[in-house]
């Protein structure tokens, strides 16, 4: 065999050889990625510095359950996608769901946390799922409003309706807290009030609805605070709040009850101080 011809052939091999392990590469690229969508919980990668800065706030885009789904296994997983990676620890701390439900660890993949049930959810019961105004995402902007969406594990969702305002010296308040609650709603040892019943929140002009409110025997109470270190709870010696006592009947489908103004009280200490 002629030498340049061996040198040819020694090179074509070469390049063969090198083209595999590039294959190679990619194959395992794909396949760790692809473990990584598996286990559900890869480290998230930061986008690379630079560029405009995001000032785009998050939305929910999707939700498991969807909003108003019935007949949904007591068993099911609570999906929620946004159309961004998000603050994490944020969106776990705003996340909400009425009646209360213990949850396993939020799970993570991108845009995307998964949730379930320590228990089976209770028969024949309307959930709601809420996110609420603390949610970032990962440049810290806020989502523009709390997002919920409903479910049930009935043959249909409950449709009693609860509204009204907050005041505070006769102004609007935004973004405090709304709880509709039953039974005794009192301050614990430490002065604080944990949540209960069902939770909403006011927009910018002060107004609030609760929505898919079950029909109950008994009024619901309704509870409203500035929550300052947004921990869900009202700490009546630090923070404004007031609840308004039998405040709304809710006995047949489809009640509605309007009008309810909650005139926020400074808190106790304040109070006792003269200030």
């Amino acid at each position: 065999m002629l030498p340049g011809k061996s040198r040819g052939a020694g090179a074509a091999v070469a390049k063969e050889r090198g083209k595999a392990r590039g294959d190679a590469s990619v194959r395992n690229a794909l396949i760790v990625a692809t473990l990584c969508l598996v286990a559900f919980g890869c480290a998230r990668v930061a986008p690379p510095p630079g560029g405009p800065q995001d000032t785009t706030p998050p939305e929910v885009v999707s939700t498991f359950p969807e909003d108003g789904e019935v007949g949904v296994d007591r068993k099911t997983p609570i999906r929620i996608d946004f159309s961004e990676e998000m603050s994490r620890e944020s969106v776990e701390r705003a996340f909400e769901i009425t009646p209360a439900v213990g949850l396993r660890n939020f799970r993570w993949s991108g845009e995307t946390v998964l949730t379930e049930p320590l228990e089976e959810f209770l028969d024949s019961t309307t959930f709601i799922v809420r996110i609420g105004p603390g949610a970032r995402d990962y440049h810290n902007v806020a989502i523009e409003a709390p997002y919920s969406f409903a479910f049930s594990t009935g043959v249909a969702i409950d449709d009693g309706t609860i509204a009204g305002i907050v005041l505070y010296r006769d102004e609007p308040v935004g973004d405090a807290v709304v709880w509709a609650c039953q039974g005794p709603v009192e301050p614990d040892s430490l002065d604080v009030v944990a949540p209960c019943g069902y939770t909403s929140g006011t927009r910018a002009d002060g107004t609030f609805t609760i929505r898919h409110v079950r029909i109950a025997g008994d009024p619901y109470d309704v509870v409203a605070f500035i929550d300052l270190d947004r921990d869900g709870r009202f700490k009546t010696t630090d923070e404004s709040g007031w609840v308004v006592v039998n405040a709304a009947y809710v006995q047949a489908p489809g009640d509605s009850v309007g009008g309810i103004e909650v005139q926020l009280k400074d808190p106790i200490r304040s109070e006792e101080d003269g200030q």
